[in-house]
């Protein structure tokens, strides 16, 4: 099974997705409805079995 990679924090709300491109379109659409307090956090399992959470620094698509 496979597990989530990724949270998309919205203002202390969390949705979690197992792929970065499903999060990242997202956190996309929540910045378009106008919230700002949007964070992507990758879900990192050590080989001790612990997980750790790191922010994510997003990919940008803007041409320019």
């Amino acid at each position: 099974m496979e597990e989530y990679r990724y949270i998309v924090w919205v203002g202390g709300c969390d949705d979690y997705y197992k792929n970065y491109t499903d999060a990242k379109r997202d956190a996309d659409e929540w910045r378009a409805k106008g919230y700002d307090d949007v964070i992507i956090q990758e879900i990192i399992k050590k080989p001790s079995g612990c997980f750790v959470h790191r922010k994510v620094k997003e990919i940008c698509n803007a041409k320019g």
